[in-house]
């Protein structure tokens, strides 16, 4: 089983858009993760961050860009291994790991694959 791995970026004033495989989920949007149970296939998420992390379809003005934390470890314990996942934005338990002052919008950028595998 082959596995991409997506390094970090750093982004000059986060203005650059995520990489393509990378996808946002707003405040209040619901992260949804589909993989076939007939094809006998899981979800593998590669890439997960949550807070700030530059402007785009969740963050129209540059205020308190730049703060974000991995939330990959999380992300993958809730979907890795499953044959579908879903993660409403905000989410309690990310929240808390998120280093954005907390009354600011915040988003999921994530990416995932189905992978060959069952669910146990």
């Amino acid at each position: 089983m082959i596995f991409l791995y997506i390094s970090s970026f750093t982004y000059f004033f986060g203005t650059e858009p995520p990489p393509s495989s990378l996808h946002e989920y707003c405040m209040w949007d619901t992260f949804t993760a589909y993989c076939s149970s007939t094809a006998n296939e899981v979800v593998h998420v590669t890439a997960a961050r949550y807070g700030r992390m530059r402007l785009g379809r969740c963050l129209q003005t540059a205020y308190e860009i730049g703060c974000s934390a991995d939330v990959l470890d999380v992300v993958q314990g809730r979907c890795n291994g499953r044959h579908s996942c879903a993660i409403l934005i905000p989410d309690r338990e990310l929240h808390r790991i998120q280093p954005c002052p907390r009354d600011l919008a915040v988003y999921l950028e994530i990416d995932y694959h189905c992978v060959p595998g069952r669910y146990a």
